[in-house]
This record gives structure tokens, C-alpha cells and sequence, in this order.
């Protein structure tokens, strides 16, 4: 009988926080993002460069560690231009679905490298901070800015990010039917207490 409370007031127990604690995981939020110039032209000119395009349908996400996609790079023109510290801005928008709030995290860098028909040898260099915590709401949201993919001829590139999502609100309230079985598992450990001082209680 003792082990058997004890098992059951642990698993019980075990069953009721977990659940609690994937309940509190699940935070929804969406994005949206912007990049400046659009048009990023190679040294040679207008003429050649690349067609920069952010993200302007906004995907809706829970706490996530897979990368976002922020914008994509398209060139045009001339299948051997060159590129010399050509900068680049983009600005993520970030919103807590739960509250409604939102914020701007902003990234910047710049493209340097060469286009050619054999593929690309095109590279972005990020300025700092390239990792940014941030509060929206209640929740501290952390982007990690990266996962670049280089343009080549006749193929865009991309650049994107990795967003975790840690809520700090308060906690969540469980469900009748946790708070039913935690009291059951309350009361078992409650009899296997019970047990023990019988056992050890002097004899007449």
C-alpha cells in the first residue's frame, strides 16, 4: 500500500506540471518584415544589381526554433556583377498575438562578392547586434539573425532568422479536471502518510 501511494502521488504530480508547463510553452505570435533599398545595384551601375522583397503576409507562429524567412534577393542584369560593402536594412515586426503589442527589431549589412554564371560567390556581412532580446507583452522574444542563402544567376537568395519565444506572464490556471486529479494524487499521498504513522504508533 505504501508503494502504491507513493507511485501514484508522484506520477500525478509528474502528469500535473508538465502539462502545466506545455500549456505555458505554446505562445502564438506573427511577423512581418521590410528591406531597404529594394533595389540594391551592383558597382556597375542601375543596370545590375539585385531586387530586394520582404515578408508583407504575416505567419502566425507558437514558440518556435525553426528559422523565419525576413527577405529575398533576386538579381537581375549582368550575370558577373560585382558588389563592394552594398548595404542593406531590414526590419523585423514582431507581434505578441496574446496582447496584441508590437515591436520593431532591426537588422542591417551589407553585400559584397561577385555574381557569375558558375554560381555565386556573393557573401552578406551582418552588422552587430546580430542576436537581439526584446519584451512584447509579456513575453521575451530572442531573434538570431542569419540562414543566408546567396543569389546566383537566375536564382534568389534569402536571409532569415531564429526566434525563440520564454513567457513571463502569469501563470496559467490548469483545467478543472488537473486540478481533480492533482487533489486525488494530494489524497493518496495524504493516506500513504496515514499508513506510516499507524505503523509506527506504541501498542497498548
Amino acid at each position: 500500500m505504501h508503494r502504491l501511494s507513493t507511485v501514484l502521488g508522484a506520477a500525478v504530480a509528474v502528469f500535473f506540471f508538465s502539462g502545466l508547463s506545455a500549456l505555458a510553452d505554446f505562445i502564438p505570435w506573427s511577423y512581418t518584415s521590410s528591406i531597404g533599398p529594394a533595389l540594391i545595384p551592383s558597382d556597375g551601375g542601375p543596370s545590375s544589381g539585385i531586387n530586394a522583397t520582404g515578408v508583407t503576409t504575416s505567419p502566425t507562429f507558437p514558440n518556435s526554433t525553426d528559422g523565419v524567412l525576413l527577405a529575398t534577393f533576386a538579381p537581375f542584369g549582368s550575370p558577373s556583377a560585382k558588389f563592394t560593402n552594398s548595404p542593406f536594412n531590414i526590419t523585423m515586426t514582431i507581434t505578441d498575438q496574446t496582447s496584441g503589442a508590437s515591436k520593431d527589431i532591426p537588422l542591417s549589412g551589407f553585400f559584397t562578392g561577385t555574381l557569375n554564371t558558375g554560381g555565386s560567390d556573393l557573401d552578406t556581412k551582418l552588422n552587430k547586434p546580430v542576436a537581439q532580446t526584446v519584451t512584447i507583452g509579456k513575453n521575451e522574444y530572442t531573434v538570431a539573425f542569419g540562414l543566408y542563402t546567396p543569389p546566383s544567376p537566375g536564382k534568389s537568395g534569402s536571409i532569415g532568422a531564429n526566434v525563440i519565444v520564454v513567457g513571463s506572464g502569469p501563470p496559467i490556471v490548469p483545467e478543472p479536471a488537473s486540478v481533480l486529479l492533482a487533489t486525488m494524487g494530494l489524497s493518496a499521498l495524504g493516506l500513504r502518510c496515514w499508513w506510516r504513522r499507524k505503523d509506527v504508533s506504541p501498542q497498548a
